[in-house]
């Protein structure tokens, strides 16, 4: 017995042993990642090279978005941060990564005047005007130059560059902050479903297009619906399909740009006719937001989203 009891403890032991002498496992080549900082007010090196002495490229916050390129299976993970011209490409520390969604630590800003921004941190990079009120976060900073994530209203998102301790940016203080929802469908020309339960079964609200934006009001059981407030209209979306705050968006901006066709249409408060509404112009161009039913369009009017009749509208009568 003694013999039998030393074998199973040798083999125990055997087992242990090789379980730490395995590597980790590596990071898929283009999967998301994200930063996983146990103190969510710290941030994470970018770095030249895959070494802790090497040069920094920026600091970055938990929820930046980040795609993993290379994993060297010791340690360290060659990354890019952020999307398009406007990101940066570097090494970060794989044990402060995870694959698993992190909440966003990113603070939040507004541009409250027009200002030039980069497509990288070189004033003779292309650059592009930042509009007035539009949401900005910030992903990371270096000494000179910030690293950020705008979010302008009915446009896809994008990351840029702008001079370090710039006034153009103005924190957003808010203690229960919100998190937002982006319609993501793989299809742009698709729309997602809007249900007043979290089933395919339940009740259509409506089906929006990738560029509208929720604000998150909970969670299913099971968490594959989310609740949101799509422009004041609440109800459940398909996880799958919505980007979440600190998540990295692949899905093309899709709302499409119509114009009234009849004299006399009114933006109406809620999709019935006996609702509030004020007159439009007949030149405005509307941003379908969403098709509410074969008789009612979500848009946005000139800053205002409200309610029209698709009839009064040049918006084909096809798809819904």
């Amino acid at each position: 017995m003694r013999k039998l009891r030393m074998r199973s403890l040798a083999l125990l032991v055997a087992l242990v042993l090789l379980a730490c002498s395995l590597p980790l496992a590596a990071f898929a080549d283009g999967g998301d990642v994200y930063i996983n900082n146990p103190d969510p007010k710290d941030r994470l090196h970018l770095r030249k090279s895959p070494s802790t002495t090497a040069e920094s490229l920026g600091k970055y916050y938990n929820g930046a978005p980040i795609t993993a390129l290379e994993d060297n299976g010791k340690g360290w993970v060659r990354v890019r941060v952020g999307n398009g011209n406007g990101s940066l490409t570097g090494w970060m520390q794989k044990k402060y990564l995870s694959q698993t969604l992190i909440p966003s630590a990113m603070p939040q800003c507004v541009c409250y005047e027009k200002t030039v921004v980069y497509q990288q941190p070189s004033r003779t990079s292309s650059c592009k005007t930042l509009e007035t009120n539009t949401s900005v976060s910030l992903m990371g900073f270096s000494d000179t130059w910030w690293h950020i994530l705008a979010v302008p209203e009915y446009q896809s998102a994008y990351t840029c560059f702008i001079p370090a301790n710039t006034t153009a940016l103005a924190l957003v203080h808010d203690e229960n902050p919100t998190i937002r929802a982006h319609v993501s469908n793989p299809n742009k020309n698709d729309r997602l479903h809007l249900r007043q339960t979290p089933s395919k079964d339940g009740k259509d609200l409506g089906k929006y297009y990738n560029g509208s934006v929720g604000t998150v009001l909970g969670y299913s059981e099971d968490g594959k619906w989310v609740k949101v407030d799509m422009y004041g209209r609440q109800g459940y979306m398909l996880r799958t399909y919505l980007t979440l705050e600190g998540e990295v968006n692949h899905a093309y901006y899709g709302i499409p740009t119509i114009h009234l066709t009849a004299r006399n249409a009114s933006l109406y408060e809620s999709p019935d006719a006996n609702s509030s509404h004020r007159a439009l112009q007949q030149a405005i161009e509307l941003k379908v937001l969403g098709l509410i039913d074969t008789e009612w369009l979500h848009v946005n009017a000139d800053g205002v989203t409200g309610f029209v009749k698709w009839a009064d509208t040049d918006f084909p009568r096809t798809g819904y």
